[in-house]
């Protein structure tokens, strides 16, 4: 007999209930928690840890806080252990939606989307007998067209945009860890600085406090070059679009830094340009306002959201992320700790979720290991 569980509202679930008493099949409703993980635990204690077995898992998504990806991979890691067909339960369905993406990557493919009462038995009933196994369906095709077309503008894209929700959050040091990620993979790859952040630099022959770009406050202290470019930490640093194309280099991907959406200077019709959009902002309750206003703008509702200074078990996170959600969009969100060293790598996992790319070279990747870098003082910059 087969051995229902819905997990979500007794008001959602009505119709898998009534479903279950007409073809007299077990049936358990499991009130879900804001947190899916929790909600697992009750899902593995219900089924006796193997005693009770559990063939069909059936879950109302719409009420979950966490990332898309934590809430496919709980999913799948569930269904896995308990041997169970697990079917999604999605009346807000977007087929370009984070979550819907999510679980299509980890090969959940049965859905419950909206309907009456008699569509939704119906969906329920053909996704348990396997009719959309072997049957497309519409949404579901949309979902996969939806991936298709992401897939193909990570294979083929070159350009990829940082811009800050504000100043000091983050944004440079993002970008050359990009950069660093790329390089890791075995692409070549270049910083190019378009902002006009400055920074104080005493290293003037003149002893005068001197106003500088990132790039020239690192060329300031560090020897190497290559034409116009600084060599520093192993990335090429170039300070305008005119220094690149002066250079003359090809790379397999370039990086830019467009400072903060807010400054005077930002320039947006470029960023928009970029085959890949990152955003950097901050989840705390001081940097809400800027992010929100942000990602509500239309130019902005594609762009990947890396939030800074959030490791994890930060407590802001669950409400970032429900910020981010309700302003709606495809867009991956990933959370980066305190990167103290931008020219040290730090995180291939958050960079895995925001650019899937395969490996240049042959070899698997190794686990990253600081890297140390060269820092040789040079004589005070001439008159």
């Amino acid at each position: 007999m087969e051995n229902i569980v819905f997990i979500g509202s007794p008001v959602a679930g009505y119709f898998v209930e009534e479903v279950a008493r007409e073809r007299k099949y077990s049936y358990m409703q499991i009130d879900a928690n804001a947190h899916i993980k929790r909600t697992t635990n009750d899902i593995l204690a219900y089924a006796g840890y193997g005693k009770n077995p559990v063939s069909i898992l059936i879950y109302d998504v719409d009420g979950y806080i966490d990332s898309a990806e934590e809430i496919a991979a709980e999913i799948a890691g569930t269904a896995r252990t308990l041997n169970a067909k697990p079917i999604i339960y999605m009346p807000s369905f977007l087929p370009g939606a984070a979550l819907p993406q999510a679980l299509l990557a980890k090969d959940i493919k049965n859905f419950i989307f909206y309907g009456s009462a008699a569509d939704l038995k119906d969906q329920l009933q053909k996704n348990m007998g396997g009719y959309y196994d072997v049957n497309a369906r519409k949404e579901v095709e949309e979902m996969e067209k939806v991936q298709a077309e992401t897939q193909a503008r990570i294979d083929n894209f070159r350009s990829i945009g940082f811009a800050g929700t504000q100043s000091r959050i983050g944004t440079t040091t993002q970008a050359i860890q990009c950069v660093k990620y790329l390089q890791l993979l075995g692409y070549t790859a270049c910083y190019v600085q378009l902002n006009q952040t400055q920074y104080f630099d005493l290293s003037h022959r003149s002893g005068k406090v001197r106003a500088v770009s990132y790039v020239e406050k690192c060329a300031a202290w560090y020897e190497e070059r290559k034409g116009p470019a600084v060599i520093y930490g192993g990335v090429d640093l170039y300070e305008s679009q005119e220094a690149l194309t002066e250079a003359q280099e090809v790379y397999d991907y370039y990086v830019y830094d467009y400072g903060a959406v807010f400054d005077r200077d930002f320039d947006r019709t470029a960023y928009i340009k970029d085959d890949v959009k990152i955003l950097v902002g901050g989840g705390k309750v001081q940097e809400y306002d800027a992010l929100e206003r942000i990602i509500g703008l239309p130019p902005y509702v594609s762009c990947s959201v890396i939030l800074s200074f959030m490791p994890e078990n930060n407590d802001d996170r669950s409400d970032a992320l429900r910020l981010l959600t309700d302003a709606g969009g495809n867009r991956p969100i990933v959370f980066a700790g305190y990167t103290p060293d931008p020219f040290v790598f730090s995180d291939i996992e958050m960079y895995a979720k925001l650019l899937p790319l395969e490996e240049k070279v042959a070899e698997e990747i190794e686990e990253a290991k600081p890297q140390k870098k060269r820092f040789t003082f040079r004589k005070k910059v001439k008159a």
